[in-house]
């Protein structure tokens, strides 16, 4: 259904399992969440097109056997707590307004 305020559900969520196992391209809905320091468990495709590391900035499962493994790590506070940090500090990497402004003008700048 309708969701009116969607940052206020995602900033009080312990961890977006996104199970993607098809599509192309980055998904918006885990940048979005990132930004936001949501820890990310998903597939090696969710993460594609973003700079991951397993364990650092996400969790990553790509069968039912797996996905039962990481669900165990991310409830582990600590271990959430870090994956938290290292998915917003790539959020702000790789798709912050200054760092998307910046490949903009470089982009620009080179079709001169």
């Amino acid at each position: 259904g309708y969701i009116e305020d969607i940052d206020t559900i995602i900033k009080h969520s312990k961890g977006l399992n996104a199970p993607i196992i098809s599509g192309t391209g980055v998904k918006t809905k885990i940048v979005e969440c990132m930004s936001k320091g949501v820890p990310i468990i998903t597939t090696d495709l969710g993460m594609e097109g973003i700079e991951y590391e397993d364990g650092i900035n996400c969790l990553i499962f790509n069968d039912a056997a797996s996905l039962a493994s990481v669900l165990h790590v991310a409830s582990n506070p600590t271990h959430a707590s870090k994956l938290s940090s290292g998915a917003f500090l790539t959020y702000k990497r790789q798709f912050s307004e200054s760092v998307v402004f910046n490949k903009w003008d470089n982009i620009l700048a080179s079709a001169k």
